[in-house]
């Protein structure tokens, strides 16, 4: 079972239960996205709305010369509602099933970001087609979490300074990515700098009063990350068929905006706009190749 299932109203679901969600999004599919595979296979990814941007999406084949359906995995999804990165895709094929996991260069981290891909089979087509990417709407899910106090908000003059900084590293990033070795070294002072005044100020800070936002991988799986984060936005969905109560942030955290959702029983603390939230998160994107293929709202 996936156990972030819970993230998006089904906390007390059992196998037989999953069992039975799946053969009703196979009838009952609101949309479906139909891709024939390198060896011929007809497959399909069926998706059902549980609430607004939220639901089951079920994978599977159709037995060849038949037109019965195989579900060979499912996912629970929210879908992100705006481009939280336009950096090149690059694409890297789950051993044990037809799915994808998004790499990208993320300027803004400094690091690899890598996400589950939620639209697979476009993908797959676009893949075909040698087309790049034209941007990316993120969006997770969490397991758990909890919301954290503000951080004092700087003055006008510092914020300033902070984002002068900011573009200074993301032109040195850049820089370093061409092969410039001065700024590759200017970075590792940065960094050496950035190191040596964290130690200093942990010894008489709580570090949740130091850094502000992060996005840190968590555990073995790439996709999955320890999200801090400021709320931007927030609303509240209830799943259609359990009725249970799932909230929905838009969260910054290192600059990137992306969509969260989160079980109310998982979440400790009460969520408001410019409060802060703390949580393992599973990373999804939606790539496009074009921008008029998803339609971006506004929470």
């Amino acid at each position: 079972m996936n156990k972030f299932l819970k993230s998006i109203g089904f906390s007390d679901f059992n196998r037989e239960d999953v069992e039975k969600l799946i053969k009703k999004v196979d009838k009952d599919a609101q949309i479906i996205t139909f891709c024939k595979l390198i060896d011929n296979t007809e497959y399909e990814e069926k998706e059902f709305e549980i609430a607004d941007n939220i639901g089951i999406k079920v994978c599977g084949y159709y037995r060849k010369g038949t037109d019965e359906f195989v579900p060979e995995y499912y996912f629970p999804f929210l879908n992100g509602t705006n481009i939280s990165t336009k950096e090149k895709v690059e694409f890297e094929r789950y051993y044990d099933k037809e799915a994808l996991c998004g790499i990208c260069d993320e300027v803004r981290m400094g690091v690899t970001l890598i996400f589950y891909v939620q639209n697979m089979l476009s993908c797959t087509e676009s893949i075909k087609e040698k087309r790049s990417s034209k941007g990316t709407y993120l969006a997770g899910l969490a397991e758990s979490g909890r919301i954290l106090l503000p951080i004092v908000q700087k003055s006008k003059k510092k914020a300033s300074i902070k984002n002068s900084s900011e573009t200074i590293r993301d032109d040195l990033i850049a820089k370093a990515r061409e092969g410039d070795e001065s700024a590759v070294e200017d970075l590792m002072q940065s960094e050496i700098d950035t190191y040596s005044n964290l130690t200093q100020r942990v010894k008489s800070e709580d570090i949740l009063s130091i850094v502000s936002t992060s996005i840190i991988p968590y555990g073995v799986e790439p996709d999955i990350y320890n999200v801090l984060g400021n709320i931007v936005a927030i609303r509240k969905e209830e799943n259609s068929i359990t009725k249970e109560k799932i909230y929905v942030m838009k969260i910054e955290a290192n600059r990137i905006i992306f969509d969260l959702c989160i079980n109310e029983k998982d979440l400790l603390g009460e969520p408001k706009v410019g409060r802060r939230f703390k949580g393992k998160v599973w990373l999804q994107g939606r790539v496009c190749f074009s921008f008029g293929l998803f339609k971006s709202e506004k929470m």
